[in-house]
């Protein structure tokens, strides 16, 4: 597995309905086995942070056999968080075969509405 990760700058973050803030990357996974296996998308920080992704449901994408899949992930942070009231959080998006349990990983930014 490798990953890309790259944070969506415009707009930083997204105040959504419930007051809780949205940040939003692309992530560019490289399957490199000859098989389509999926991918397990996660995220680590020091605050209860929540991912979804575009066109998805649940937490894993299939990524073809021996390609690149850009896949849009979404993450959010509770309203009455210390993530959603930084300016910024460091977080760590974690990549999974859920087939073989080989895992990768990136560190990012998580904006806030201090931001």
């Amino acid at each position: 597995i490798e990953m890309t990760v790259a944070p969506i700058r415009n707009p930083t973050f997204v105040v959504l309905s419930d007051g809780s803030i949205r940040n939003t990357y692309d992530v560019r996974l490289l399957n490199k086995q000859g098989e389509d296996r999926p991918f397990k998308i996660t995220v680590i920080g020091d605050e209860p942070l929540q991912v979804t992704m575009e066109s998805v449901e649940g937490d894993t994408v299939i990524v073809p056999a021996d390609s690149t899949f850009l896949q849009r992930v979404y993450v959010v942070a509770p309203a009455d968080s210390d993530a959603a009231a930084s300016e910024r959080v460091d977080i760590r998006l974690w990549v999974e075969d859920v087939t073989n349990g080989e895992r990768v990983y990136k560190d990012t930014i998580f904006n806030g509405k201090d931001n």
